[in-house]
C-alpha cells in the first residue's frame, strides 16, 4: 500500500524524509565533485543509480527493484552504493548526536 502523506508547503522541515536525502545527495555531489566542483552535475547520474539501488527502509526494498522487479546489476553501482551508504550513516549518526544532546523534559 501507497500512504499519501501531505505536507505544510514551503516548510522544510515539514518532509524529514525528503530533506534527509537531499543532505546525503548534496553531500555525495560534493565530495565526488572536488576537482572540478563547477561541473557538480555531472557526477548527479552516478548518485541516482546509487540511491536507486540502496535499500529504503519506508518502502521494504530498493527504488530499483520496486519498479523493476528485480535488483540493480550494473559495474558502477557497488561502489557507489557504498559511497551513499557511508553518507546515511553519518548523517544518521550525526543526527543521533544531535538529538541525544538535547535536555530531557520532566513528567
Amino acid at each position: 500500500d501507497i500512504h499519501h502523506i501531505l505536507i505544510t508547503t514551503g516548510v522544510p522541515r515539514a518532509n524529514g524524509q525528503v530533506e534527509r536525502l537531499n543532505s546525503v545527495i548534496i553531500n555525495v555531489l560534493a565530495k565526488m565533485s572536488l576537482e572540478k566542483p563547477d561541473q557538480w552535475y555531472r557526477q548527479v547520474p552516478k548518485v541516482q543509480l546509487a540511491l536507486n539501488g540502496s535499500y529504503q527502509s519506508s518502502i521494504g526494498m530498493t527504488p530499483f527493484k520496486l519498479v523493476f522487479g528485480v535488483e540493480m546489476k550494473h559495474p558502477e553501482y557497488q561502489s557507489m552504493r557504498e559511497a551513499v551508504e557511508h553518507e546515511y550513516v553519518r548523517w544518521h549518526e550525526e543526527n543521533r548526536r544531535k538529538t541525544d544532546s538535547w535536555p530531557r523534559r520532566r513528567s
